[in-house]
Formats: C-alpha cells, structure tokens, sequence
C-alpha cells in the first residue's frame, strides 16, 4: 500500500496489482458528512462491470457497511464519489474486496485491503 497524492490534491491510499489499481480517500465534508473517493482502473483494457465492498468506521461510535457497483458499461477507469453521514469523529474508510469483468471477459480482483481516514467535523 502507497500513499500518493490524489488528482484533487488529497492523500489517498492505492494498491496495484496485474491487472489495474485501487484507490481509496475518505476526507472531512463538515457537519458530520464524509467525502468517499474509491477509484478502480485497468492495465488490462475496458470493464463491463465492476464492484467493491468495504466499510466506514467512526472512532465516537459507529459503523456502516459500503457496497457499490458500475456497469453495465465500458470505462478503465471508474472514479466513485459520495458522501456519508457518519458523524463527528476520526473515520477510517476501508475497501476489504473489489473485482472487474474486462470487456473480453475476463476477471480482475484487488491485491489487498485499502484505507484512509479523516477527522470528521460537526460544523
């Protein structure tokens, strides 16, 4: 796992295995919201379809399951974002699994669990 620098400007963490990277960057939205960012890509060529499934957790108290999915489509690169209300607290974000269909059907999955955290504030 790597910390990098994301295309806003923000840390994220991001694995790379044979087929493609897994991003992932959690950061404050105020008033108890947090900002997701999850981003799969592919060296392999276009996916189809692609989904991941992770989890928030807010160090004050409380948890939420995260799953998501794109397609059908055809894209190398699927960049995710949402926001999640979580509360304040420090949040730590997680993607335990993620995998793609390449177009020519074939199967990509993640190489290893990606986090990030943040403070989330109440104001």
């Amino acid at each position: 796992m790597r910390l990098l620098q994301g295309r806003w400007g923000t840390p994220y963490t991001t694995v790379a295995g044979n087929c493609g990277t897994l991003s992932l960057s959690v950061f404050n939205a105020h008033y108890g919201w947090l900002q997701w960012m999850a981003e799969i890509t592919s060296s392999l060529g276009p996916f189809v379809v692609a989904s991941y499934g992770g989890s928030v957790d807010n160090s004050s108290g409380g948890f939420a399951a995260v799953g998501r999915s794109y397609g059908p489509g055809l894209t190398s690169d699927w960049l995710d974002i949402f926001p999640i209300y979580t509360g304040a607290g420090y949040v730590v974000g997680q993607i335990n699994w993620a995998q793609d269909t390449l177009w020519w059907g074939g199967t990509c999955y993640s190489v290893a669990v990606v986090g990030s955290g943040t403070y989330v504030t109440s104001y």
